[in-house]
């Protein structure tokens, strides 16, 4: 989505950018908004996949080769 700091982008867009192969900063910007910070997006994965009862898993970071 080409996102720069300080863009206002409507959650449903950023759901739209998530499913692009381009849309890692659509990504960034929605855990930036549900949890305060990209770690604290991953503290609430984890948090919820054990609720679920998931012991072993994946999480890939796309931003990173």
């Amino acid at each position: 989505m080409f996102l720069k700091p300080g863009d206002q982008v409507s959650v449903a867009d950023l759901n739209k950018g998530i499913i692009i192969q381009s849309g890692n900063d659509a990504c960034i910007a929605l855990a930036d908004y549900v949890a305060g910070s990209q770690e604290s997006f991953i503290g609430l994965m984890n948090a919820y996949a054990k609720r679920l009862g998931v012991n072993q898993y994946n999480l890939p970071d796309g931003t990173r080769s």
